[in-house]
């Protein structure tokens, strides 16, 4: 467990020292787009990483606990659920920019989309966990 928190605080102190080289970076300078591209470059690994261990570790919790499969199984199909849900809520239809440009580049439009309704679904179901669980325990005390 020790090793975990290491590399936790790690990647925080990373995460950190990159955001302030950006925010002391001189507005229009090189200096300031090279920050920007380590950011975005640093957000790419953390978000793969992620992605990863999401995959990664139900595989091997299945692995050594079989037992326990059916929950890790659960909530990756849970995962899979959300992530249709907001495929289906989303739309290809191309945008037009404050610019009057058009955009309609159907990839990025769904991705966008889907991001966006998988994220509304997760903020709604928290909200709804914690209110259930709240008076849950409100019941069982009278």
């Amino acid at each position: 467990m020790k090793v975990l928190s290491i590399v936790k605080y790690l990647l925080l102190a990373v995460s950190v020292v990159l955001a302030v080289s950006v925010m002391f970076s001189a507005e229009g300078s090189g200096a300031q787009s090279s920050s920007l591209d380590m950011v975005l470059y640093w957000s790419y690994f953390l978000l793969g990483a992620t992605v990863l261990g999401v995959i990664v570790f139900p595989l091997i919790n299945l692995i050594k606990n079989p037992k326990g499969a059916m929950r890790s199984l659960l909530g990756l199909a849970l995962l899979v659920v959300v992530l249709l849900i907001g495929f289906a809520l989303s739309s290809a239809e191309p945008v037009v920019t404050a610019a009057n440009h058009v955009f309609d580049n159907v990839l990025e439009l769904r991705l966008s989309d889907v991001g966006l309704y998988t994220a509304y679904i997760v903020f709604a179901a928290s909200i709804l966990t914690i209110v259930v669980t709240e008076i849950i325990k409100v019941i069982k005390l009278r």
